[in-house]
């Protein structure tokens, strides 16, 4: 008898309904983010303004000994007694360590100027790649669209904006903030240890919080500074920009040596751990994955390490792949009728023995006589225990090639378990896979080890070197108020004969307007990116 099938539900509504609610999940995050942020300020600000109109001797007398300040949207600390802790540094500049410095700076100096001509070339082509992007979407013909001129993934590319609570999540905001102090700090030391180095005062030290990113200052004295030469003034300016590289490159090889490090706790190559799992994922629970779990396979892929993960869940989005079972079995669970629910066909409704474990299984029929499949009812763990096939790996003799009846886009996984005879089913979307399930390649020897460690020093990592990269390729931008401010001036009073104050002045102008532009122009074009998702939803 020819199977027959029924539409129980529109999937294209149920498309829209799925994305009518995640836009309406990034927007309640963004006023959520919203809202906490501007209740923490506001009560920061008042506490400080009740407490400074009550005369509350105690908390005037801490914020005069540690130099706190608190204005809207920013709090600071400032001490002056960081000039004796650098005074302790300078007993240390012996003649031979002294030369040693200099030529440390010396070298930070070229690699900011490196820098400072690099950013002004990247921020050019970026925004100008961004322009021509939205003059082709502009002047868009419909009769064209089969021709692109562009990558996709350049929507990435730029300066994007990074917003705790919808761009970085809440639980990583300890490291986020943690990376961008130690990047601030380090920025600010490079400053203060060249001009120690170069005989040029430091007045104080100082921290901050402005809205939601940490930072640091130094304060120069200015008189010391300006009797400096134009390449004493270099190292000074260019220290924070080369201190920031210095700091990227030193967690870069933290980051890379990790797996020597951990060895003796952790093992790598030998399967993925599950680290963490949502519990809104259908993946949860007593017959899921856990946390611990050790996954070293997803279906027929082998699994050794995190890019093997993520290799198996891309290879199963390209191919369709099923299982070789015996004939003889397919026939004796042939379906004879066959319901369509939310994409999934269902023909286990008349087979009396099926269970929750059962699946609809499709295949062709090679009579192709009634229909061109047929479809069976079949213990899901049991057909998964076969060979793998598809159109390119043919079956032996007596058995045949049969796929899960999915047509939502949904896939059947195998998750197969280290240590554990019984290995987790399920159905579901690749995207839940993907991003509700975190799992790390850093196996534990042994359950006293967390398995969280490794994740945390990865993602701390990753954090500084982003953090500190951008620091130092941002503040080598010729724009006002940043190092390449200075830097600029001095080299152009450097190159520039003095018979050119005119022209020097005219140079130096020019250079700063455009490069000020330049990088305003950048940020309004990542903020616009950023926030287009929610304008336009």
């Amino acid at each position: 008898m020819k199977a027959t099938v029924m539409a129980v539900i529109d999937e294209d509504d149920l498309q829209k309904c799925e994305g009518a609610n995640e836009e309406a999940l990034r927007a309640m995050l963004l006023t959520t983010a919203l809202s906490l942020f501007l209740g923490f300020w506001s009560s920061l600000f008042l506490a400080d303004h009740y407490l400074r109109t009550r005369n509350f001797k105690t908390y005037l007398d801490f914020a005069e000994r540690t130099g706190l300040l608190i204005t809207p949207f920013q709090v600071r600390w400032y001490s002056s007694h960081f000039q004796s802790w650098m005074s302790f540094v300078s007993c240390l500049r012996v003649p031979r360590v002294q030369r040693f410095v200099s030529a440390w700076f010396t070298v930070g100096a070229a690699s900011a100027i490196v820098s400072f001509v690099g950013m002004i070339i990247f921020l050019t082509h970026s925004l100008v790649t961004e322009i021509g992007r939205w003059w082709a979407a502009a002047v868009y013909d419909p009769d064209l669209q089969g021709i692109t001129t562009s990558s996709p993934s350049s929507e990435d590319t730029g300066l994007l904006p990074v917003v705790p609570g919808v761009n970085v999540p809440w639980e990583h905001m300890p490291l986020f903030l943690l990376s961008l102090i130690i990047a601030g700090v380090f920025h600010e030391l490079g400053h203060a240890l060249a001009a120690i180095n170069e005989n040029v005062g430091v007045n104080g030290f100082g921290v901050f919080l402005l809205a939601i990113y940490p930072g640091a200052f130094t304060e120069i004295e200015s008189e010391s500074l300006g009797r400096a030469t134009l390449l004493r003034k270099l190292r000074i300016y260019c220290g924070g920009v080369w201190h920031n590289i210095v700091l990227t490159l030193f967690a870069l090889t933290i980051f890379y040596s990790l797996p020597i490090v951990l060895s003796p706790a952790y093992m790598t190559n030998k399967g993925v751990v599950v680290t963490s799992l949502s519990p809104d994922s259908g993946l949860a629970g007593p017959a899921g994955l856990s946390d611990g779990h050790v996954v070293y396979g997803i279906n027929h892929c082998k699994v050794h390490n995190e890019d093997d993960w993520y290799n198996c869940l891309s290879e199963m989005r390209r191919s369709n792949f099923g299982n070789c079972v015996s004939k003889k079995d397919v026939a004796a669970q042939r379906a004879q009728k066959v319901a369509n629910v939310y994409g999934e066909l269902q023909c286990c409704d008349d087979n009396l023995n099926a269970t929750q474990s059962h699946l609809c299984f499709y295949y062709k029929n090679e009579t192709f006589v009634k229909a061109e499949f047929e479809y069976s009812c079949l213990p899901a763990r049991y057909v998964t225990d076969h060979y793998v096939c598809n159109s390119s790996l043919p079956c032996r003799a007596r058995t045949t090639c049969i796929y899960p009846a999915l047509f939502n886009s949904t896939k059947l996984f195998r998750f197969f378990i280290a240590n554990s005879s019984r290995h987790v089913l399920f159905i579901g979307h690749l995207s839940e896979v993907t991003h509700l399930v975190s799992v790390s390649g850093y196996v534990p020897r042994s359950s006293l080890f967390p398995t969280w460690l490794p994740v945390v020093l990865e993602l701390f990592c990753k954090y500084l070197i982003t953090f500190s990269l951008a620091l130092a390729l941002l503040n080598a931008v010729p724009c006002h108020s940043l190092d390449g401010q200075f830097i600029l001036a001095v080299i152009v009073d450097g190159l520039c004969h003095r018979k050119w104050d005119r022209r020097k002045q005219l140079v130096y102008n020019l250079i700063m307007y455009y490069g000020t532009f330049l990088l305003v122009a950048n940020v309004v074009v990542g903020l616009i990116k950023f926030m287009r998702p929610y304008v336009t939803s």
